[in-house]
């Protein structure tokens, strides 16, 4: 009796596992395709009703391109080591900062045409994914290259929204925070299946950077 009772619930969680993974796939595919899709690129920040620090702070998690690179080049630090992921927490915010404020002098260039989102996404997403190894040292200094210039392209969109100086404290504090959360986490694993799907993270935030690419250099795009 015991195990026809077993084999009826096998048979029920079978025929409703299969619908409810569809749904999950489907839900994912729209969320990829929403996050892909092509909008209208222009200098913003984020007016949170909170004031400029989290008008800041909550631009970078609603910035693809900056949120997809910390966090791709996070866990890449996290893969090669503590003293790599230390590294990439202490100077990331640091170049994000600096970048910043020197993006905040030159609101002249707010026009300028962006096209590194792509090449940002796509190159941290190609590291994290083939797990390149990289000297400590070499390692820090992509961090500073990416925290420079991610920092200083919201330091033009903060001049030219003219908002205070908070804000690019806000935006700092973000990108520290990803850096470290998830530097720390890839750092704690320790089986070979958790690396491996950290590094299909990389393979998506690869694909998403060359699809920005492709639609920023389409033809009289």
């Amino acid at each position: 009796m015991v195990r026809v009772g077993v084999a009826a619930l096998k048979k029920r969680c079978a025929t409703t596992a299969a619908p409810r993974s569809g749904w999950a796939r489907l839900c994912l595919a729209a969320l990829c395709a929403i996050a892909v899709a092509p909008r209208t690129a222009q200098a913003h920040l984020v007016t949170s009703g909170g004031g400029p620090f989290f008008d800041g702070l909550i631009h970078f998690y609603v910035s693809p391109d900056d949120l997809l690179t910390v966090l791709a080049v996070a866990l890449f630090s996290g893969l090669s080591g503590k003293r790599a992921a230390r590294g990439l927490v202490l100077t990331l915010p640091v170049a994000w900062l600096l970048g910043t404020v020197a993006g905040m002098q030159v609101s002249n260039l707010s026009d300028l045409d962006i096209r590194f989102a792509g090449v940002s996404m796509l190159c941290t997403g190609l590291l994290l994914g083939i797990n390149l190894k990289l000297p400590t040292g070499l390692l820090i200094l992509v961090g500073l290259l990416i925290g420079s210039w991610h920092g200083f392209t919201n330091g033009l969109n903060i001049a030219t929204t003219g908002t205070s100086g908070l804000a690019a404290i806000g935006n700092t504090v973000a990108a520290s925070l990803v850096a470290l959360l998830f530097s720390a986490a890839a750092v704690s694993l320790s089986k070979s299946w958790q690396q491996i799907a950290v590094r299909v993270v990389g393979s998506w935030v690869a694909a998403i950077g060359l699809l920005v690419l492709a639609w920023q250099f389409r033809p009289g795009g």
